[in-house]
């Protein structure tokens, strides 16, 4: 089945191959995160597909080393001035010599050069092929944001897994890009985005110092072109099926991500299959708090304290420019949105060194399995009952807090891969 392909009022993004580059152009005051918000064009991306699958069996584990880096040539330009949109063109087919058919399950690292009109900055992402290219052959588009450990080749690897397992290895591209933080920058990159630790997962803007940058972008923003440059015709013309997909903090940034992503908003087509596995804390859309079963305002004396406890990124206030700039209120577009939360039987420790222990976490349940199921009972009385429609929770049995036992288990490859 062919997608549909999206239509805005204002075309203020394309996608074009300019020598064997993959060149997308968005809205610069969008991208740098200042409260504007991102407008797509029309007749470069697709919409993705989801349906449901259910099932409940034991995981699987594997371990495997880590690839080379090597190089790419996948551009993203954001040089459109504040005052003057672009005009919008179709992709062109890339000629047969770009092509190919199928894909494999190596993986390796390539740049993602993301350019703006204060600069040109890099980042990269970790994939079984490559977004500079058409792959005629492949139906299935799988991208995968890492955890705080920013494994980000891992986790391809883990899609691999699911995608081998479901006999869909060769449909489909694996997409995870990775997210360096102050700890992985350097002074030696001075175009590498970075993000400080709990930023990157909220789309905060990237940091200036102590390394210093000519500009800050959302990681939202990031992500955003990731998505629109792999749903392009240019790159996946025969795309039948699109998934975001995180566990643990990844899971975190798929949360928020879908409900303030600027393209969900701009182009209500763009519908991918979004994927939370076990994250720390999720995203509230109102000051109410799970007690027991039900839903409770927090008193008084709970408020002064916890008095962020509805602070985004737990909740809606204070939020980031680049997640506030959404065209769609953000429970709006999450409750439109088609997402399955999957959920670790066994991810109960709430001594767990990487469990969020703030008390606005802890004001969502006492462990990951608890948060996961209360914040999904709250979404029927925040959103309403047909949000069920949409939404939707397995338990993966015998599992932990594991990346790999979470999405390449039977469970989690049946719904990456329905």
């Amino acid at each position: 089945m062919r997608l549909p392909r999206l239509v805005a009022p204002m075309a203020l993004m394309m996608v074009m191959s300019l020598g064997g580059a993959i060149v997308v152009t968005l809205n610069a005051e969008a991208a740098l995160g200042n409260g504007k918000s991102a407008l797509v064009s029309a007749g470069s991306v697709k919409a993705g597909t989801g349906h449901r699958k259910r099932g409940h069996t034991s995981m699987v584990h594997s371990s495997k080393p880590t690839p080379r880096p090597i190089a790419s040539t996948w551009t993203t330009d954001t040089t459109a001035s504040p005052t003057t949109s672009p005009t919008a063109e179709p992709s062109p087919t890339p000629t047969t010599s770009q092509s190919a058919s199928t894909m494999g399950a190596e993986i390796t690292e390539r740049v993602f050069t993301y350019q703006t009109n204060a600069g040109t900055f890099t980042t990269s992402y970790c994939t079984n092929g490559n977004l500079d290219r058409s792959w005629t052959g492949v139906t299935n588009a799988v991208i995968v944001v890492h955890g705080d450990s920013r494994t980000a080749c891992d986790q391809a690897r883990y899609i691999v897994d699911a995608a081998s397992d479901r006999g869909q290895l060769q449909s489909t591209l694996v997409i995870a890009p990775h997210f360096l933080t102050i700890d992985d920058a350097d002074a030696a990159q001075p175009n590498r985005l970075y993000w400080s630790d709990g930023g990157w997962k909220s789309g905060s803007q990237s940091l200036t110092s102590p390394y210093a940058r000519s500009a800050t972008v959302s990681s939202y923003a990031v992500m955003d072109a990731m998505v629109a440059a792999t749903a392009s015709n240019a790159v996946l013309p025969n795309l039948q099926h699109l998934v975001i997909a995180g566990h643990s903090a990844g899971g975190q940034f798929v949360n928020r991500y879908a409900a303030t992503t600027h393209l969900a908003a701009s182009n209500p087509g763009l519908a991918p299959h979004y994927v939370v596995a076990n994250p720390s804390s999720y995203l509230y859309f109102d000051a109410r708090r799970p007690d027991g079963d039900q839903l409770r305002a927090l008193t008084s004396s709970e408020v002064n304290a916890c008095s962020s406890f509805n602070d985004y990124k737990y909740g809606l206030n204070k939020m980031y420019s680049y997640p506030a700039g959404s065209l769609t209120p953000a429970p709006k577009q999450y409750s439109a949105a088609r997402v399955t939360y999957l959920l670790g039987e066994l991810d109960t420790d709430p001594n767990d060194p990487s469990l969020d222990t703030t008390c606005a976490a802890e004001w969502q349940g006492a462990n990951r399995l608890q948060r996961g199921r209360s914040y999904f009972r709250a979404l029927g009385e925040t959103l309403g009952a047909e949000v069920y429609d949409r939404h939707d929770l397995m338990t993966v049995p015998g599992v932990g807090h594991s990346a790999h036992g979470m999405l390449a288990s039977p469970v989690g490859a049946a719904v990456l891969f329905p």
